[in-house]
């Protein structure tokens, strides 16, 4: 009777163990599984993020280029004179003989969209940076603020050449962030940085 009992305890503890390790083994590919989508979603994530905030770079790259030809490159000890250093303060007919009214809206309204763009790509930034590699994010901020500094050239309307100057430092930046973004996500080779749109004049005289 004893081994009888003996053999059905032994027996039951054998199913417990089998269904205790069964359950083990079921916890942990499920723990496994939820850990290879959740890396799955952070990576479509991050590269979404990413997406977005290269096309707002690039469209806020292509904007100062357009509106750059309403710089001038005339040399004054005040680029505004008489109205501080923002176009944004200027009375709507321009200043004679500096910018004029056409000149002015368009720079206006392109240094406006431009502030509004901005804050929206800070944002984008701040939602980016919870699930990018902390180089990812440095890199990106500095393309932040190679674009504010873009836009304060217009505001302040400097030269052409400056404000062209900083368009390629925002570039420049633009691509080292997208060969960052590229290198977390696993992805060989880097971004080519696209050719200067113009040449200095050395170049031009060295043909």
């Amino acid at each position: 009777m004893e081994t009888e009992v003996l053999v059905a305890l032994v027996g039951v503890g054998g199913t417990l163990g089998g269904v205790a390790l069964g359950q083990g083994s079921a916890a942990l590919m499920g723990w496994r599984q939820r850990r290879r989508e959740t890396a799955t979603r952070w990576v479509a994530d991050q590269k979404e993020q990413a997406a977005a905030i290269l096309s707002r770079a690039l469209r806020l790259e292509r904007q100062a280029w357009d509106v750059a030809a309403q710089l001038d490159q005339e040399e004054r000890d005040e680029r505004l004179p008489g109205h501080g250093a923002s176009l944004l303060l200027l009375p709507a007919g321009g200043i004679p003989g500096v910018v004029d009214e056409i000149a002015l809206l368009i720079l206006r309204e392109a240094v406006e969209d431009g502030f509004e763009q901005l804050d929206l790509l800070e944002n984008e930034v701040e939602t980016y940076a919870l699930i990018a590699e902390p180089e990812a994010v440095t890199a990106v901020r500095q393309l932040v603020e190679c674009l504010w500094n873009v836009y304060g050239a217009i505001e302040s309307f400097s030269t052409f050449d400056q404000a062209a100057d900083a368009v390629e430092r925002a570039r420049s930046a633009r691509d080292a962030f997208a060969n960052r973004v590229r290198s977390s996500l696993g992805v060989s080779g880097n971004v080519t940085t696209d050719p200067r749109p113009r040449r200095d004049e050395e170049e031009v005289d060295g043909r």
